[in-house]
């Protein structure tokens, strides 16, 4: 195999890839298999990866997928958050409305009872009566 030398890549870098390439090539093993379609049997060359490159590919897929599962858990979970995020902020808010409207009707209802006092005060010295 003849690689151009540029001025990027180096003698070792040029061999780190030629090692890949045979590396590669020796992981492909040739098959031959029959068809049996035709009346004449012919013989076909298929590349067939041996059994280590194939497990290989498996593990990728399984981390792949296991990848895939925990974010998607990792999603669910952050969902799950903002949603208990916000009914504590709505509790929180219901609760501070109600305060709010306790305390609102409270000073009300004692500012009616002192402006009634005010009033039978009035009527009282009006007519001369004592309380």
């Amino acid at each position: 195999m003849v690689t151009k030398k540029t001025s990027s890549t180096t003698k070792a870098e040029t061999a780190t890839v030629k090692a890949e390439k045979k590396e590669t090539a020796a992981a492909k093993a040739i098959e031959t298999k029959k068809d049996t379609t035709k009346k004449l049997e012919t013989k076909a060359a298929v590349l067939v990866d041996t059994p280590e490159v194939q497990a290989e590919e498996v593990k990728e897929t399984v981390k792949k997928a296991a990848k895939k599962v925990a974010a998607k858990a990792e999603d669910t979970a952050e969902k799950a958050v903002k949603t208990v995020k916000k009914a504590a902020a709505k509790k929180t808010a219901t609760k501070t409305t109600k305060k709010a409207e306790l305390k609102t009707e409270f000073f009300l209802q004692s500012l009616v009872k002192s402006i009634q006092r005010k009033r039978s005060l009035r009527k009282s010295k009006m007519y001369g009566q004592r309380i």
